[in-house]
């Protein structure tokens, strides 16, 4: 699989991949939009904070007729797991920008959650219930970045940043961790598959 050097995108506007793009980059791509095979896009962000004694994994992710969004506190010293999730009747709400690791945004009565990039970092506001994380992921100038034919407009592209350096905190009820001392993960991935209506 080749090296890529230039700003890349991943398909055409009628779905079909750009071969000169099929490869690997230590770059993130420039344009990620998919904007046609509705039912067949699968889209998600996933985050996550570790150290030795707390892993939180954070995901938003798009299928298109629906959405998911979890998240997963592990107090590894105290064997203990928070794991809260909601699915989304087709994606109602959930905005995830087609430039990788931009911005995503949702919001209902009960959750807030906004993603987004300001310089070289990647700012994260997430409120659910007695949940609450402010934290920010110091950005790396290399990333790995790969996009993978499956057929002419089947495809799979990922965007794996890590490990970065995390500043902020997460909350759970009256517990506070600085994540300072956290390494930092991103996985950002975009999918065109074969099924359809």
């Amino acid at each position: 699989m080749k090296e890529l050097k230039n700003k890349n995108f991943i398909c055409s506007k009628d779905g079909k991949i750009n071969q000169d793009s099929i490869g690997w980059s230590r770059k993130v791509f420039l344009n990620c939009d998919i904007e046609t095979g509705y039912f067949r896009k699968k889209i998600w962000n996933h985050y996550m904070w570790m150290s030795k004694d707390y892993i939180c994994a954070f995901a938003i992710v798009k299928l298109d007729y629906a959405g998911l969004i979890f998240i997963d506190f592990y107090d590894l010293k105290q064997n203990k797991e928070i794991h809260k999730s909601i699915t989304v009747p087709l994606c109602n709400g959930i905005i995830i920008h087609n430039s990788i690791g931009s911005y995503a945004h949702f919001q209902n009565k009960d959750i807030y959650i906004t993603i987004v990039r300001v310089n070289d970092r990647l700012h994260a506001m997430i409120k659910w219930n007695e949940i609450d994380i402010d934290a920010n992921l110091i950005l790396e100038e290399e990333s790995l970045n790969v996009l993978i034919p499956w057929g002419e407009k089947k495809f799979h592209y990922t965007s794996k940043q890590l490990p970065l350096k995390s500043r902020g905190y997460i909350s759970i009820g009256k517990e506070g961790y600085d994540i300072s001392d956290f390494f930092g993960f991103i996985d950002v991935a975009e999918d065109l598959l074969s099924f359809q209506f």
